[in-house]
């Protein structure tokens, strides 16, 4: 197990493909360019596994923990596990995750414990009320709600699906994927104006798309709900060492995915 290169790109997007998952290269471009990413090769020089850690001020996002599918229970997603905390642990920084249902007992035995939740609400864009484009003074909003500054993750989705991002009383930004266009994050003053900002997000995705809602925000619920939007999957934001969350999530509506935070 060790660091891998930009070089190694398309067999991360393979194991991120056959898992069913929403990645495009674009994405696991962040994480080779910004952050470190462990793989597990096997006898053939065929990459199996892979887990990202993605450091900012004080804490470090872990995320596409990623097994081949012929190679499940055999330990190595723990093997990767183990290897993003010790990466974590040489950069001193606090390891923070959103964990699926299913992986919370196991991160729970690893010492991470619950911050807040959030809930995969999936449906259909293509509808909404426009607002104006976001600016660099919305977008500053953001360090102070996430903890860290992270421009390199904003611009960089604010380049990449310029209909989305939109402003006023906070900002919301958005990114295509292989499945479906991903809304988030979205940071807003009130749950009003994050209403706004999601239907201007969603006037400008066009088909399927995800948006990871911080669960407690019950007009927003509405809101999807009257769209026709399901959700999909559940997710614990976790953290270990520290039991606060960073910045202020009251003015976090959505998050900008599971990989990103």
């Amino acid at each position: 197990m060790g660091p891998i290169d930009p070089s190694r790109i398309d067999a991360c997007l393979r194991l991120s493909q056959d898992a069913g998952w929403n990645q495009l290269a674009e994405d696991w471009r962040i994480f080779l360019d910004h952050g470190v990413v462990l793989g597990i090769d096997d006898d053939a020089g065929t990459l199996i596994a892979t887990g990202a850690v993605l450091p900012y001020d004080g804490f470090a996002w872990i995320s596409m923990v990623l097994v081949d599918g012929t190679r499940r229970r055999q330990g190595l997603g723990t093997r990767i596990l183990e290897g993003c905390l010790a990466e974590t642990t040489r950069l001193g920084l606090v390891p923070l995750l959103d964990a699926t249902e299913a992986g919370e007992p196991l991160y729970r035995g690893l010492g991470f414990g619950p911050l807040f939740r959030l809930s995969r609400w999936i449906g259909q864009g293509g509808a909404g009320n426009r607002l104006r484009p976001a600016e660099d003074g919305d977008l500053a909003l953001d360090m102070p709600v996430f903890g860290s500054p992270r421009p390199f993750v904003l611009d960089g989705l604010k380049a990449r699906a310029p209909r989305i991002a939109g402003g006023g009383g906070g900002f919301v930004l958005g990114r295509p994927g292989r499945t479906a266009t991903q809304i988030g994050p979205v940071v807003a003053e009130d749950e009003g104006a994050a209403a706004a900002l999601i239907e201007h997000g969603l006037a400008g995705a066009e088909g399927p798309v995800l948006i990871d809602l911080v669960d407690g925000r019950p007009n927003l619920e509405k809101l999807l709900t009257d769209r026709g939007f399901t959700v999909q999957r559940r997710f614990l934001r976790m953290a270990r060492g520290r039991d606060i969350p960073y910045g202020d999530p009251s003015r976090l509506f959505a998050a900008a995915g599971p990989e990103l935070g």
